[in-house]
């Protein structure tokens, strides 16, 4: 890897691990006196990183079940994917998890988190770094849940439960 690129992709891991994830989820919800929803995060995800690509539950479903499998990767903490996470996908918590278990990157890859914010920002990371062919789940777990769609926790057994993240976040659960 060249060293420019390599230099890049440690200054955004840095800033993604360094709490940039979070920066989404801070500028998006400073007044917390009113309940989330999914038009705020939506607006603040598109503010955030205009023309993001995006994939949306129906159409990740519609793809798993002709049989196309890209690489799902939870970003949520280790916790939350214990808990539950989609059926196929690995913990990358982090960019160096996501370009370790993504090496190629062309390769068809699906990112997601609690309700897309977090997932939005690794998906602009791996953008930056020349991913071609990577999404953001709209409305990650929390609607694929709200959907009533499969899921598995840490042992495998499929499971209806998903983290909250946290009491306010957890609004926006079924």
């Amino acid at each position: 890897m060249p060293a420019t690129r390599t230099f890049l992709l440690i200054i955004a891991a840095i800033l993604v691990v360094g709490g940039g994830c979070l920066i989404g989820l801070n500028s998006l919800y400073r007044d917390v006196s009113e309940p989330p929803t999914w038009e705020r995060i939506e607006r603040g995800i598109n503010k955030a990183h205009p023309g993001l690509p995006q994939i949306s539950t129906a159409e990740l479903a519609k793809q798993i079940e002709s049989g196309i499998r890209p690489i799902l990767l939870d970003c949520r903490n280790a916790e939350e994917f214990a808990v539950s996470h989609l059926v196929g996908a690995v913990h990358a918590e982090t960019p160096e998890d996501a370009f370790a278990f993504a090496s190629n990157p062309d390769a068809q890859i699906v990112v997601y988190c609690s309700v897309g914010v977090r997932s939005a920002d690794l998906v602009a990371v791996l953008v930056d770094a020349g991913y071609t062919d990577v999404h953001n789940l709209a409305g990650s777990i929390f609607q694929w849940s709200n959907e009533n769609r499969p899921l598995v926790d840490g042992d495998g057994a499929s499971t209806t439960e998903v983290h909250p993240f946290s009491v306010y976040w957890g609004t926006l659960l079924n």
